[in-house]
């Protein structure tokens, strides 16, 4: 099963936040393929955006090694 797939399957366990807006202060740390991750510093939450639609990892997903993001599946 490829990352992609995986992170489908994690998908359908939480529910979608909102799509960014203009004045959003969501920042874009980071793409794989089609996959983005976002950082939200005024929530401090980290977002994945997989075909237009986000969702939160949970903070025991993410971990900082070097100055990359991995997302724990």
């Amino acid at each position: 099963m490829g990352i992609k797939e995986k992170i489908e399957k994690i998908m359908e366990r939480y529910e979608f936040v909102t799509k960014i807006k203009e004045n959003d202060s969501r920042k874009l740390i980071g793409t794989y393929n089609d996959i983005n991750l976002y950082y939200d510093p005024q929530k401090e939450v980290f977002e994945l955006n997989i075909d237009g639609n986000y969702f939160a990892p949970e903070p025991d997903q993410i971990r900082e090694i070097k100055g990359k993001y991995l997302i724990i599946m």
